[in-house]
């Protein structure tokens, strides 16, 4: 039971939600390479649509969480002048992320054209989320 309320507290929170379904989004495609490798294609076929269907799952929750992003952006209320500068940081990566999130999910889906390297918009996606993650181990550390 606690595994279960463990779980449920973790996939509550936009963020939570986002972090598995992308689980769950990743690991069909590592999977999706594997059965490819196999050579069994009927297989490879459902799991890419499944896969597809999880993205855009994604796309539509990271939407929400930039809604989210931007509510805590206004909402910082932290006392610790440290923190308070850290967490606001966070916000600002968050506002680079999802954008590019969503138009790199946006334009894979084909939803919107004309992305000359949707590529380089995942990258600088990839680089704003590491900066996240950057900055709340340097949070942990602080406090």
């Amino acid at each position: 039971m606690d595994t279960l309320n463990h779980l449920s507290r973790l996939l509550t929170p936009l963020s939570g939600t986002d972090k598995g379904l992308r689980i769950i989004q990743y690991s069909l495609k590592l999977l999706l390479w594997g059965v490819r490798k196999a050579k069994k294609e009927d297989l490879a076929k459902g799991l890419s649509v499944i896969g597809r269907k999880f993205s855009e799952a994604g796309t539509i929750h990271r939407v929400c969480g930039l809604v989210d992003t931007v509510i805590g952006c206004r909402t910082n209320t932290e006392k610790d002048k440290i923190l308070k500068i850290i967490y606001d940081l966070q916000n600002v990566t968050m506002l680079l992320y999802y954008p590019a999130e969503d138009v790199w999910g946006l334009d894979a889906v084909g939803v919107i054209r004309g992305i000359e390297d949707p590529d380089r918009v995942s990258r600088w996606s990839c680089f704003a989320c590491a900066a996240y993650i950057v900055l709340e181990m340097i949070a942990e550390i602080y406090e």
